[in-house]
């Protein structure tokens, strides 16, 4: 049997509208290569697994599960991957029909822990499309990068899950998964990560396509999810060994992340336990007077609280 290449897994859950599209992305694929598709059913409620019926590819795995959350898909999909890179996908987005051909180029040429790549994010509601880079400072000539070498710097990568390639061996020899949050739950992975990547390597090709605008409305209860996944992945990072040398580049992560969270929470009645989070954190980490009054000065502008 021909060694697999890579396994994409698609956690599922009530995404009707856009399953066949993604499901066709990862199945027509122009390399020749070996590889799979792993989907990952959590416990669906409308048409989602009747549509992956009309599907007949070798390729193809499908497993049906109760409704866990997205973290236990993952992990479970982790668990089941035979393919020597993963690549996660979002059941509501795609990917470019080249994009295992493109990748497998680049994994052969080095033994890579993790290849960051610039991706498209699409509004539908606006009809528009805009691409959004890997990170500013490196890019495909830089060779390969760590947090070390590149004194936390890497950092600054875009967090999203789904624009990076991860080889298995390095995720399962670092004990790397999922925690069990239904919100954030990809940034203690992205931290944990980064921290123990000694070979990253940044692309200058983009291959996923990121829908936005049409995502759920957001319940009370993940506002502790996200102060939670934040918390770790505090303690993640402060387990480097020159956490001095890299905590400005971490600070200004964890604004970037806490006023993300301030916009998505707007509405939520309990969101001021997440404004005093992160100003306890920030104040904890003896973060600068300059970085208070950019978070003030943010909140004030996308009217979030009163100042």
């Amino acid at each position: 049997m021909n060694e697999i290449e890579f396994s994409i897994i698609i956690p599922l859950y009530n995404q009707e509208k856009y399953i066949k599209k993604c499901a066709e992305s990862a199945l027509n694929q122009s390399f020749g290569g070996n590889y799979e598709v792993i989907i990952i059913n959590d416990g669906s409620k409308d048409n989602s697994r009747k549509i992956l019926q009309d599907f007949q590819n070798s390729r193809l795995k499908i497993f049906d599960n109760e409704n866990f959350g997205v973290s236990y898909s993952r992990n479970f999909g982790l668990k089941h991957a035979l393919g020597n890179y993963i690549i996660f996908l979002d059941a509501d987005d795609y990917i470019a029909f080249d994009t295992l051909e493109n990748i497998y180029k680049t994994t052969k040429q080095n033994n890579f822990d993790v290849i960051l790549t610039p991706f498209y994010a699409l509004r539908e509601e606006r009809k528009d499309i805009k691409l959004y880079k890997p990170i500013k400072e490196y890019d495909e000539a830089s060779g390969s990068l760590n947090i070390k070498n590149t004194k936390g710097k890497i950092l600054k990568a875009n967090l999203e899950l789904c624009t990076k390639v991860y080889k298995k061996q390095f995720l399962t020899e670092n004990c790397i998964e999922f925690p069990s949050y239904k919100t954030a739950e990809d940034l203690p992975f992205f931290y944990n990560v980064m921290m123990k990547a000694n070979k990253i390597k940044v692309l200058d090709m983009p291959f996923y396509f990121y829908r936005k605008g049409h995502k759920a409305s957001f319940k009370e209860e993940a506002v502790i999810d996200v102060i939670n996944a934040a918390r770790e992945s505090g303690d993640i990072i402060k387990k480097y060994e020159d956490f001095e040398a890299i905590k400005k580049v971490y600070i200004e992560n964890f604004i970037k992340v806490c006023l993300y969270w301030c916009k998505k929470f707007k509405k939520l009645n309990n969101r001021i336990i997440f404004y005093r989070f992160c100003l306890a954190e920030m104040k904890a980490l003896r973060a600068s007077l300059a970085c208070f009054v950019k978070f003030y000065l943010r909140l004030f502008i996308i009217n979030l609280i009163e100042i």
